[in-house]
């Protein structure tokens, strides 16, 4: 019977490399020295290396989905106020991660066109959650009328997602925070206003 504690270790191991290097780029030795797991174990966890990366996307979608839902459900602030909080959160996270992509779902986008269909699939899933949590955010500030409502919010989730993995991208060709700044600056400053 496989251990839930060691396939947690390779997803583990496996998303830091990743995070490090490339889907594509890493090997399977690499991550099963790093988890401290026997060569013979993997296919005990996985089915394939593809299963495995379909494993660390869903991880680190479900991951970033609690993290997201946290910061856009807070009260306490106004729903344009957790937007800033959460593109902030975002902005700090790629500085102090060297301006490398810390987001293994928006990293492996940029390999799409090298991705399974379950991969992509995967990847698809993990962003219209994403987009799903900023639209019912969206929502909620334009029912207050603090929101524009010139745009449904799922399109104004749509284009929030887009703009910050475009800035985001920027941010690591630039290595500076400019264009997360200027995102932020014009989706929360201009476009969201009621």
């Amino acid at each position: 019977m496989a251990d839930p504690t060691t396939r947690q270790k390779l997803i583990d191991a496996g998303i830091q490399a990743v995070l490090a290097g490339s889907y594509h780029g890493v090997g399977l030795s690499k991550i099963l020295a790093d988890a401290g797991v026997p060569k013979g174990s993997f296919y005990h966890y996985f089915q394939s290396k593809e299963d495995f990366g379909v494993s660390l996307i869903e991880h680190s979608g479900q991951r970033q989905a609690e993290m997201i839902q946290e910061v856009l459900t807070d009260r306490r602030k106004k729903p344009s106020e957790r937007l800033q909080a959460f593109l902030e959160i975002v902005r700090d996270c790629v500085e102090e991660n060297d301006y490398q992509a810390p987001c293994l779902v928006g990293k492996l986008a940029q390999e799409l066109g090298n991705l399974s269909d379950p991969m992509r699939e995967a990847i698809r899933f993990a962003l219209n959650q994403r987009c799903s949590i900023l639209a019912k955010c969206i929502a909620e500030g334009q029912k207050d009328g603090e929101i524009s409502s010139q745009e449904p919010a799922e399109i104004l989730a749509d284009f929030v997602n887009d703009s910050l993995e475009g800035a985001r991208v920027r941010m690591s060709i630039e290595r500076n925070s400019k264009p997360m700044d200027q995102m932020i600056e014009l989706v929360v400053g201009s476009l969201l206003r009621g």
